[in-house]
């Protein structure tokens, strides 16, 4: 892990400094805007357009950082922050403040990808989970901190005005000195609000009373600690202790989260926050300071802990490749609850005195409470060991790529010199590319892919001969070779299959498995081709490939997630790949059958069914071929009785449906081996 981080020592230092004048900055404002005497309901509509431009620069960093590079927009939020808050204290106008607070979120926003544009890029699918988790110790370590600095100067001055400007100018320094290269910058779709809540509606809603609880009680807090009189260093370890509690609270949740079941772990969380709501004002308010900072740190860390409850809850419903969208989707909901919560919470605070935070709070939490109870029982939960594991995730992190468990994706790297002067040579002169691909291999086979890859990227040369002449010079890695090329071209699987049946080499399942591996629907149209090009003399060849394919499916059924499974069809695959083995009328059909149900029994009856109508169809009126095809049905269920009992009732009720005629003796054979 320290190789890791070393590297990354300045943009760390960057994260730490701007994150500590962001942290002062959110605090002071509040506290100045309440030293001017301004109403309750306006500091909470200028707290809350902060939000609003974070949610604008959440949506627009992909762009910008496109266009200007990541250095030069980390450089020039810096300069938007310093110039934010320096307008801020020489003018006192609301709507200028509402302006400034609108561009800070902005900044910020696009920091924090910028940030996570950069980690993405070093992380690797070993270690992302540690630096997503090392990330976010320093950005609220260094909120935490920050909290202290209002005890340098009055907030009525312009001296902690001045400091956080110099902060912001300041975390510029290590970065733009560093020789960090800017990473590409990855793109991913979001989910629609609204599809994100029809697939988990615990997840969104929990999402968005996250936001709510959240944005109240961290924007607010310093105006109700200020109504009793605590200021300067009290305030400073009652704001540092509310932080604090977010980073120590995710452990024992973590922890919770992966033993228990995590509806009933928000459920929980809930009402120990419905609890919390009425136990701090009460300490508070009777001077139990101590009391008091260990209440509001237990109730900030519950609070966010909500987040990656959501996200957890959510990942249970949706598919891998959907990850990526549900989280951004997420951090939408979360940001629309950031920006309804401060101003709702500071109506009320207007309308019933301080007291009126936690009364907004406690009323959330519990409308919260009562959808819990409600989705609770209205859909069950997955089972324990199904669960996605916890991960300590924030909305301040805007990078899923981080969340070990979506989907990892290498970082993209630039083209060889090689590899480009190949991809340039095949649109002129294809057998000089070959030629010059074949040289370049045989000096350094590491690059056999990516000149593969840039042989076949313009179509000038058939992806058959790519292969033919890559694997010429480098044979050890036919099956990478042959997973790559169907991974850039997957159109030009049935060829490619073709010719690998064709050419017969040593291990050509290896390699018809590894290009069905890396194809939708579990490769099955890729068997398929294999199994239409294989001769009628090959038998075994076809038993042993169809055996492998199918162990290889119910392997990867269970390591499948329940949500991927469910948008999946592996009985479906199966299915088909042994139609194309009974229209081959092989000889083999009966053993590729119970192959085929031993190893998807899920599948038994799909491939019953196709196996039954194979001996229906060649069933003649003579006597002795009627005899022949119930010998052959009766010994397929005496087969399936002795090896896999279970499914008896299930293959012999397929049976009949398919053959009718035979009913009687396949009840027979039920009634002789006693299964019910």
């Amino acid at each position: 892990m320290f190789t890791t981080i070393k590297p990354l020592t300045q943009l760390f230092l960057s994260c730490f400094v701007f994150m500590a004048g962001s942290g002062l900055v959110n605090l002071l404002i509040p506290l100045r805007l309440s030293g001017e005497s301004i109403g309750t309901d306006k500091i909470g509509m200028v707290i809350a357009i902060y939000s609003v431009g974070y949610l604008l620069g959440a949506s627009y960093s992909k762009k910008i950082l496109s266009r200007v590079g990541h250095i030069r927009t980390f450089s020039l939020c810096g300069s938007l922050m310093s110039f934010a808050i320096l307008i801020c204290a020489i003018n006192m106008d609301l709507w200028v403040w509402a302006l400034m607070r609108l561009m800070m979120g902005f900044a910020v926003a696009i920091v924090i990808a910028t940030f996570d544009g950069w980690l993405s890029q070093v992380a690797t699918q070993e270690n992302r989970g540690r630096l997503l988790a090392f990330n976010q110790i320093i950005v609220f370590g260094a909120i935490c901190i920050s909290q202290f600095f209002i005890v340098f100067a009055p907030p009525s001055a312009p001296t902690l005005f001045i400091l956080s400007g110099i902060l912001f100018s300041i975390s510029i320094v290590p970065l733009v000195v560093s020789r960090i290269h800017s990473p590409v910058v990855k793109d991913f779709e979001s989910l629609p609000l609204r599809q994100t809540f029809s697939i988990s509606p615990l997840g969104a809603v929990s999402c968005l009373f996250c936001g709510l609880l959240n944005a109240s009680l961290m924007n607010l807090l310093p105006l109700y600690a200020g109504a009793y009189g605590v200021a300067d260093m009290e305030l400073s370890i009652l704001m540092a202790s509310a932080v604090a509690g977010i980073i120590m609270m995710q452990l024992p949740v973590g922890y919770l989260s992966d033993r228990f079941d995590r509806r009933r772990l928000i459920f929980a969380i809930v009402l120990l926050l419905i609890v919390l709501s009425v136990a701090f004002p009460l300490a508070f308010q009777n001077g139990l300071h101590l009391v008091a900072y260990l209440l509001i740190s237990m109730m900030s860390g519950l609070i966010l802990c909500l987040y990656p409850l959501s996200i957890s809850e959510t990942f249970d419903k949706v598919q891998q490749s959907q990850m990526l969208a549900a989280m951004s989707s997420l951090l939408s909901f979360y940001a629309l609850g950031s920006i309804v919560g401060p101003y709702v919470a500071s109506l009320m605070m207007q309308h019933m005195g301080p007291q009126g935070l936690f009364v907004n709070l406690g009323v959330l939490e519990l409308l919260l409470f009562v959808f819990v109870v409600y989705r609770t029982q209205a859909r069950a939960s997955l089972p324990l060991e199904q669960q996605e594991a916890f991960v300590m995730n924030t909305p301040s992190s805007e990078s899923p790529h981080l969340d070990p468990r979506t989907i990892y994706q290498e970082p993209e790297v630039e083209v060889s010199p090689g590899a480009e002067a190949v991809a340039q040579l095949a649109t002129e002169n294809p057998s000089a590319a070959i030629a010059l691909a074949q040289v370049l291999v045989k000096d350094d086979e590491s690059q056999a892919k990516e000149l593969a890859a840039a042989l076949s990227d313009d179509g000038h040369i058939e992806i058959t001969q790519v292969y033919e002449s890559i694997v010429k010079e480098t044979p050890q890695q036919d099956a990478e070779l042959a997973s790559k090329l169907i991974a850039e071209h997957p159109e030009q699987m049935e060829p490619l299959v073709e010719y690998i049946m064709q050419d017969n080499p040593e291990n050509r399942n290896s390699i018809l498995l590894s290009i069905a591996d890396g194809l939708p629907n579990f490769g099955s149209a890729a068997i398929q081709t294999a199994v239409d090009n294989i001769g009628e003399e090959q038998t075994d060849e076809l038993v042993e490939l169809t055996e492998e394919y199918f162990s290889q499916v119910s392997e990867q059924v269970t390591q499948m997630r329940p949500a991927d499974l469910d948008a999946e069809n592996p009985e479906q695959a199966i299915a088909e790949v042994f139609q194309h083995v009974v229209d081959s009328d092989s000889q083999q059909v009966k053993d590729i059958a119970h192959s085929a149900s031993e190893a998807m029994p899920d599948a038994s009856s799909m491939v019953t069914e196709a196996y039954v109508q194979s001996l229906v169809h060649q069933e003649d009126e003579t006597s002795a071929r009627q005899d022949e095809v119930n010998a052959e049905l009766t010994d397929y269920l005496e087969h399936v009785i002795q090896n896999q009992p279970e499914l008896a009732t299930e293959v012999a009720a397929t049976i009949v449906d398919n053959a009718p005629e035979h009913a009687e003796d396949i009840e027979e054979v039920l009634q002789a081996s006693k299964v019910e």
